[in-house]
């Protein structure tokens, strides 16, 4: 729920574009209306419904889903690795709402989805209660004080026994549970139990269980003990990280309809990108910082009849000087600048309280690396 206060911030903020834009001709003035569309468009949380560049990773994922969820049984888990921004948990549930719309127009088989996320959980045995309230039935009209919370009263090991209950029992009324466990390399602690629970939940004929992990790791399988590897089998897919054109397409895509960004911006951004990690979301975030400068530059003018010409129409769009700009502020941000003042001291103060290793063995992956000096 949005505060009083922060909806007062947002309407002067509104108040003082709008002001802005009076000033302004009528060129610069649905410009500025662009770049502000632009903008929303580029937020990360904001994802069109159909991404581009992972046509043959998306094919697969459906197939294999789909076929789960049709016949009703678990065709193995599915790892899914990749770089960083390489679109592997958008993709995934992109294939998810699209199995939901065929759930709900009455062409596939009732199924139920949640997501488990090994960086937001404090401990990886959270994820029992995040199973336990995804099977629970949905509340229905008048029922609203029956709200599925797990009692304190009951323990992870006493929801472990429950779930496993509940998978190892045959129920033709429990719909297919699909699972997304993503960032998994950060559910390794202790002994896995787990991570290998779920696993090896699966793999009963009544559980009517599917698993999806994601993590940036692509040789996490191998680093796993051979239990939890065995069960986790073999169907991999790896995510590599999007090439130049892929970047244009998708930045392209973001800014439809827009008509903002200029085609020496957009590949100035996607070559740049594609040569350093071909991170989409470095590449949106880089977009809308330059959308922010020049509309920046656009509300800020005065004598706006040079911009509204003819001759200087090109100064409407984003360029690549806009680009440039936004470049050299992503470098000089805060954080950034923090880190490279930071003395050898400052690099090395939290090192003392992270286990040493060193045997010059590389440790399981969630376990801190810090070498003798």
């Amino acid at each position: 729920m949005v505060s009083p206060r922060l909806k007062r911030a947002r309407h002067s903020i509104d108040n003082e574009s709008d002001h802005a834009t009076d000033s302004l001709s009528p060129a610069a003035s649905s410009a500025v209306k662009k770049l502000q569309r632009a903008c929303q468009a580029l937020q990360l949380s904001s994802l069109p419904r159909v991404m581009t560049g992972r046509e043959d990773e998306r094919d697969e994922i459906y197939t294999a889903l789909h076929s789960s969820i049709e016949h009703q049984s678990a065709g193995g888990p599915i790892y899914i690795s990749g770089l960083p921004g390489a679109g592997k948990t958008s993709i995934v549930k992109e294939v998810i709402h699209t199995l939901e719309s065929q759930r709900d127009a009455g062409h596939l088989c009732s199924f139920a989805w949640v997501e488990v996320n090994g960086l937001q959980m404090p401990r990886p045995d959270v994820a029992y209660s995040i199973l336990w309230k995804a099977l629970q039935p949905p509340e229905e009209e008048g029922d609203e004080h029956k709200s599925h919370v797990v009692p304190r009263s009951i323990s992870a090991a006493r929801l472990c026994e429950i779930l496993q209950h509940e998978f190892y029992t045959a129920s033709p009324a429990r719909p297919m549970l699909l699972v997304l466990l993503d960032e998994m390399d950060f559910m390794l602690a202790g002994k896995n139990q787990v991570l290998y629970n779920l696993l090896e939940w699966q793999t009963s004929a009544t559980a009517k269980l599917v698993i999806v992990g994601i993590a940036n790791t692509m040789d996490l399988p191998e680093r796993l003990p051979s239990k939890i590897r065995s069960r986790l089998g073999g169907h991999r897919i790896t995510f590599p990280a999007y090439t130049r054109a892929q970047l244009e397409k998708i930045i392209h895509q973001r800014l439809l309809q827009l008509d903002i960004f200029s085609d020496e911006a957009i590949q100035l951004c996607a070559k740049s990108l594609a040569h350093q990690s071909g991170d989409v979301r470095q590449a949106l975030s880089l977009c809308r910082k330059a959308a922010e400068v020049c509309l920046h530059r656009l509300t800020t003018l005065v004598e706006c009849t040079t911009t509204a010409g003819e001759g200087s129409r090109s100064e409407l769009f984003v360029t690549g000087e806009d680009l440039h700009e936004a470049q050299q502020a992503v470098a000089m941000s805060a954080p950034m600048s923090r880190l490279r003042a930071c003395s050898k001291f400052e690099c090395t103060f939290p090192g003392p309280p992270l286990p040493m290793e060193s045997s010059g063995q590389l440790p399981p992956r969630g376990k801190p690396l810090q070498k003798q000096a």
